[in-house]
């Protein structure tokens, strides 16, 4: 389950505390995994900076360690490839500790995931970066999520989130989402992928326009793909 934040709670500690309990106590018997925060690197979804998200984490895992001890608590959730901020929030004086590690890895921009980014890092040398962050840093275990990857898609506009420069048609769309899942899994570094998101136009699998419900090409081989997984 992922916890969203906004500016009234990461201000107000105290409602903080109310609303985590309540969220905890009604959840706890649906879920133990709880991502808290996300996309936290962005300030239009509230956080200034990476220490306020230290302290609304810390808040949070203070009322998971004395109530809910069975509750495993996922961050910090850095969307893009922005490794700074993840080295920020790895490396710090807080008394944290993410039980998971989430990151929302992202690689649309560059188009393929074999493109590169910074002449080096493609999506496998990203995630073999990560992986190294988590290993030298006693704040997170090395066992991480991938908690949202997508390309946006042509000709959808206002639904796509980037500009059409960025977009692809579906074909390719179905092709990169196959190299980036191929790509997560031959790491052996990954757990998780969570593909960003089944219905939706401009990017998900289903496109939903005009009170139609339409499966694209990635949705036929993103049902393929987990069917040869739960088969194996």
């Amino acid at each position: 389950m992922n916890i969203l934040q906004d500016r009234e709670h990461i201000e107000d500690k105290e409602l903080l505390k109310k609303d985590i309990n309540k969220i905890f106590n009604t959840f706890k018997n649906i879920t133990n995994e709880f991502q808290i925060g996300n996309a936290i690197n962005r300030t239009k979804w509230g956080f200034f900076s990476i220490g306020e998200y230290l302290n609304f984490y810390d808040t949070v895992q203070i009322i998971r360690d004395n109530q809910y001890p069975n509750i495993k608590l996922i961050g910090p959730s850095i969307i893009d490839f922005e490794y700074y901020y993840t080295i920020r929030a790895l490396f710090n004086l807080y008394s944290i500790k993410f039980d998971k590690l989430s990151s929302l890895l992202y690689v649309d921009r560059r188009g393929s995931p074999s493109n590169t980014q910074m002449g080096f890092f493609n999506t496998k040398n990203k995630i073999n970066m990560l992986y190294t962050l988590s290993r030298l840093s006693n704040k997170t275990s090395d066992d991480i999520y991938i908690t949202e990857v997508n390309w946006p898609l042509s000709n959808t506009e206002p639904y796509a989130p980037t500009s059409e420069k960025e977009c692809v048609d579906e074909k390719t769309y179905c092709k990169y989402m196959v190299e980036y899942l191929t790509c997560a899994k031959d790491t052996n570094k990954i757990s998780k992928v969570f593909w960003h998101q089944l219905i939706a136009p401009g990017y998900g699998l289903v496109d939903n326009r005009h009170g139609k419900i339409r499966r694209t090409e990635a949705f036929y081989k993103f049902k393929e793909l987990l069917k040869n997984e739960k088969d194996k």
